[in-house]
């Protein structure tokens, strides 16, 4: 995984000037990271992701059966197979228009590909997720969320609650609620 923040960042954010907890730091940073990516619906860091999909979705909103995409900012679509008697066929770029606008990511069919129905998951998409390929293209209000979440976990490890561990502080939430993705249809 590449680094959103350096190590040198999280210490400054958290006033830390030892390397003692180094290791910790860089431990909590992962955590809060994955924390973050959950909460909004999407990856920082662009990365290549194969998703196997049971079939098309119809709705009166849209033309053709399509399948939605769940991580937006998809920067590249790189092919959608089908499974046709056991085998793995590409759909022709012909057949299908990708939609990607705002929180909505879509390969939309134009012409239905064949399919084997009896697959429980026919349909294979290829794609390139995520703000881009370094650390200078996550928005900074991201990066704060994740430094504020570390030091929250930093400041108050030790401590224990019955359910679910200590969760993240509203601030965090608040700060990433702007990039979260939003299904409206």
């Amino acid at each position: 995984m590449t680094e959103i923040l350096t190590l040198d960042e999280i210490k400054n954010w958290c006033k830390i000037d030892t390397t003692y907890d180094d290791f910790l730091l860089s431990a909590l940073e992962v955590s809060c990271i994955d924390y973050a990516e959950r909460s909004t619906g999407l990856y920082f860091i662009e990365r290549d992701v194969t998703i196997s999909f049971s079939g098309m979705r119809t709705s009166k909103w849209e033309r053709f059966p399509y399948i939605d995409l769940p991580k937006p900012l998809i920067s590249t679509l790189t092919k959608v197979e089908t499974i046709v008697d056991s085998t793995s066929v590409i759909v022709p770029t012909s057949y299908y228009t990708f939609k990607n606008i705002s929180n909505i990511s879509r390969v939309i069919f134009t012409t239905s590909p064949t399919y084997d129905i009896s697959e429980p998951y026919p349909f294979i998409v290829y794609f390139t997720a995520g703000f881009g390929s370094s650390a200078d293209d996550v928005p900074e209000l991201i990066k704060t969320a994740i430094k504020a979440h570390i030091l929250y976990l930093y400041e108050n490890r030790g401590d224990v609650q019955s359910e679910g561990g200590l969760g993240a502080p509203l601030e965090v939430d608040a700060l990433l609620n702007k990039h979260k993705v939003r299904y409206v249809f």
